[in-house]
């Protein structure tokens, strides 16, 4: 049975037309990327296809949609068959691996060798030494000069890991026998078995597997949205600027949400990126609407929405929230890692070091130490970890045993109810109802001598494309980018408490002149903090 029964649309006919070798298809949030590929690969059942998905759920969620001329793989997936299978043991790349190998600032140093690590096993780059400057860029001035310094110790230190996964065969991270895979030529190898490679999630596409399909002499399909860009910081590329095209094509009509929702996404676009040509449309069919909150318990949740954050900080005060208010939830993925992290900054704080869990945590003599060392890193996860710990500690540890509670019970019994996500573990599904959290547009204002950094807006955009039906954002949104924007946020309907259980939408005709008195208080706002 085929699971895409419509007929294609204008924009998908022009693609099925399409006779180049190359293809790269521009698709905006809900566009239908997965039913054009599967309608590309429907017609061509000569073919032998390749599709390459960005993780395993997508890897699941395409089998069965796409006819039996298409092998379905995940990059590793599709590494490790090229390799012979020959791999076991799978360990993920910890910093405290190599904390041993240093003395003096031994953390920062250890995780500097980590970072490394990763950024040459995606890399195309055949040996160590080759990709000690490419990876400098990606570091803060301070870790530049650290590298710089004891460069000569951070690759014999990698070596060492490299040659002993080598050999073992065994306890080596995933991105190792990719990179095997790469360098003995199997991935090219068994890459041009096939008369056709699609490629999803374009944008987001490591430097490896952008090397492999340069060489790659088949046709190509590569579809992606350059918005949707929100995995730099693990060296991510994104192929649908950088990848050479012999077409290009759009996919602009959203399946997911109406009108209101596209004119929302699109103005957020072109005002927040200065991106004038970005287009995106809602389905005419289908209603939605997005309105503006001032706080979370401003809203009467209803079931089947999504609280999307961009910071564990936010998911894990939101998670207080509704615990507080007695709101059944659930969580998008299992966060039980970053709890127990979470946890062990706990004992750290409180001198109980011998309960700590994770090596590199317990490494430190005191929270001061830990926060230094997530500054110079830059990592701000770990910074809301312990920031979690000094807003919440008087409820620790039962809050995080109860959290992990409903880590446990993911989704049983809870079917239809609140659910709680970071925007990255989000990315992929679709909510009838999305609250973005304020956190998500915590860094999308412009401070003198700073620029609005893309990705932030890319998180930003990745979260407000999930909701189908209504889409509620913050208010602190009314007061970004340019007075264009300003204007028209401002007209965005507001949430107010109304009596009862449910929550009632504000503006339209009736409610011009709370608009106004809005815009000149956001205006007057903006004059206080020029001065």
């Amino acid at each position: 049975m085929n699971p895409f029964p419509l007929k294609p649309t204008a924009e998908q006919r022009r693609i099925l037309d399409a006779g180049a070798r190359i293809v790269k298809i521009n698709a905006r949030a809900g566009t239908g990327k997965t039913a054009t590929l599967a309608m590309i690969a429907r017609a061509h059942p000569d073919e032998k296809i390749l599709y390459l998905v960005f993780n395993n759920r997508n890897r699941q969620e395409a089998r069965g949609k796409f006819p039996a001329n298409v092998d379905v793989h995940t990059i590793h997936s599709f590494a490790l068959s090229a390799s012979g299978g020959k791999y076991d043991g799978f360990e993920s790349l910890r910093p405290s691996r190599f904390l041993k190998h240093f003395g003096a600032r031994k953390e920062v140093l250890a995780t500097l060798t980590q970072m490394f690590l990763v950024y040459f096993l995606n890399s195309p780059h055949p040996r160590l030494e080759d990709a000690t400057g490419p990876f400098k860029a990606y570091l803060p001035e301070e870790l530049q000069a650290l590298l710089e310094r004891d460069k000569g110790r951070i690759v014999e230190v990698a070596r060492e890991a490299t040659t002993a996964w080598y050999k073992e065969k065994k306890n080596c991270p995933h991105d190792f026998y990719l990179k095997l895979a790469h360098r003995d030529g199997k991935f090219q190898g068994k890459l041009a078995r096939y008369d056709r490679v699609l490629v999803d999630e374009g944008q987001d596409l490591s430097p490896i597997m952008i090397d492999a399909l340069s060489g790659y002499r088949g046709r190509i399909v590569l579809v992606g949205d350059t918005h949707q860009q929100i995995y730099g910081f693990r060296y991510a590329e994104d192929a649908m600027r950088r990848f050479p095209h012999d077409e290009l094509y759009d996919l602009t009509l959203s399946f997911r949400f109406g009108p209101r929702i596209a004119g929302f996404t699109k103005r957020f676009i072109r005002h927040g990126k200065d991106d004038g040509g970005f287009v995106i449309r809602g389905d005419r069919g289908k209603a939605s609407r997005v309105c503006v909150y001032d706080s979370l318990d401003t809203l009467a949740l209803k079931d089947d929405t999504a609280v999307l954050c961009r910071t564990n900080f936010a998911l894990f005060k939101n998670a207080m929230d509704l615990l507080a208010r007695r709101k059944e939830f659930r969580f998008e993925r299992d966060i039980s890692a970053e709890l127990y992290r979470t946890l062990d900054v706990y004992w750290l704080q409180v001198g109980e070091r011998e309960r700590i869990r994770d090596e590199l945590i317990r490494s430190f003599e005191d929270v001061e130490g830990l926060t230094d060392y997530a500054e110079a890193l830059e990592d701000y996860q770990l910074t809301k970890m312990v920031e979690i710990v000094d807003t919440y500690e008087p409820d620790f540890p039962d809050i995080v045993y109860e959290l992990l509670r409903l880590c446990r019970d993911r989704g049983e019994g809870r079917e239809g109810s609140v659910t709680l996500s970071t925007i990255h573990a989000s990315k992929g599904q679709e909510y009838d109802n999305v609250v973005l959290d304020d956190d998500a547009i915590a860094n999308l204002e412009v401070s003198e001598g700073f620029s609005r950094q893309p990705e932030e807006i890319n998180v930003a955009y990745v979260g407000i494309t999930r909701a189908k039906k209504t889409l509620y954002v913050p208010a602190g949104i009314q007061s970004l980018f340019d007075e264009a924007w300003r204007y028209y946020a401002m007209g965005i309907p507001d949430v107010r408490v109304g009596r009862g259980a449910g929550a009632r939408i504000a503006g339209g005709p009736a409610a011009g002149g709370g608009v106004e008195r809005r815009r000149k208080k956001a205006a007057g706002a903006r004059k206080k903090r020029k001065k």
